[in-house]
């Protein structure tokens, strides 16, 4: 964004234009341009609980060595699995009622934990809920 506003001042300056009055502030409250009266941080929010904000259908799970997964059961049947800070979308796995899977991951329930494996591979194993 900041490049492009100096490609815009330097073209208008070249075609005899003058550059706007006002500096636009990017959505991360950073000045977009070094001097300006734009504010440097964005200001602070109330905390809020992050279970509270969670989707409908949202479970957390704690993992064999401390990961964490979490997962939305979406209304269309398929399941968003949050890893390592990345969504994925899984499908109920053909003919089973406890695996949900996509070409890279697999999330199977047995009882009460679950696993996650990636390429065949177990990345999480007895996650259970928080």
């Amino acid at each position: 964004m900041y490049l492009r506003y100096l490609a815009l001042a330097g073209a208008l300056a070249a075609c005899g234009g003058s550059s706007p009055t006002t500096t636009p502030t990017p959505a991360t409250g950073v000045p977009a341009v070094p001097g300006s009266s734009a504010p440097t941080s964005i200001p602070n929010r109330p905390a809020s609980d992050p279970a509270a904000a969670a989707p409908q259908g949202t479970t957390h799970y704690r993992c064999d060595g401390g990961s964490t997964v979490t997962t939305v059961q979406e209304s269309s049947g398929t399941l968003k699995l949050r890893w390592n800070g990345r969504y994925h979308i899984l499908r109920r796995a053909e003919g089973s009622r406890n695996t949900y899977s996509n070409p890279t991951y697999s999330w199977t329930a047995d009882g009460d934990e679950y696993s996650l494996l990636e390429r065949g591979q177990a990345v999480a194993s007895g996650c259970e809920s928080n």
